[in-house]
């Protein structure tokens, strides 16, 4: 759950070098807690989080549970430095995809909804419309983010194939 709150921070220190680096990277901390008691190892994780991460805010959680799921995997098996090196192209090759798949239903098809029938609620009913725009368009956007993130974290690299059936 304290990934689940960090994760709406994720855009806070946004950056023109790693855009949501550093944001994945906070919400990724309590994973690093979790798992690593050492400081070298603590700084290794945040050293492999701190990149140049970018996608739709939403489901970046989709990206962090996975990441929790391969970093528990790590930790398990100890793996050597190849397997992190799989872990960075995974999480790179999640941006485009996650980007695009975020934008069509958030920003050209969820809000878009809303916004209309806050304004038709608005001509209507009138102040009202702004709690109802508040409560349709955050329903889904709060569903999709915990729902990625469990749905991440149970399903690790296996996440790619629910991606590519949508």
């Amino acid at each position: 759950m304290r990934i689940f709150w960090r994760c709406f921070f994720i855009q806070g220190s946004w950056n023109f070098k790693a855009m949501l680096g550093v944001g994945f990277a906070f919400a990724a901390i309590p994973i690093a807690q979790r798992l690593y008691q050492d400081k070298n190892a603590m700084e290794a994780f945040l050293a492999r989080h701190l990149v140049f991460f970018n996608s739709h805010p939403y489901l970046a959680s989709v990206c962090l549970g996975a990441c929790a799921h391969l970093e528990e995997e790590a930790n398990n098996k100890n793996i050597a430095q190849e397997d992190e090196h799989k872990m960075a192209v995974f999480k790179e090759r999640l941006i485009g995809p996650l980007g695009a798949l975020g934008d069509e239903i958030f920003w050209k098809s969820v809000k878009p909804f809303c916004s209309a029938l806050a304004v038709l609620c608005g001509i209507i009913f009138g102040w009202i419309a702004i709690p109802i725009f508040l409560i349709t368009f955050n329903i889904p956007h709060l569903y999709v983010r915990l729902k990625g993130l469990l749905l991440g974290n149970k399903l690790g690299f296996d996440i790619v194939n629910l991606l590519s059936m949508r």
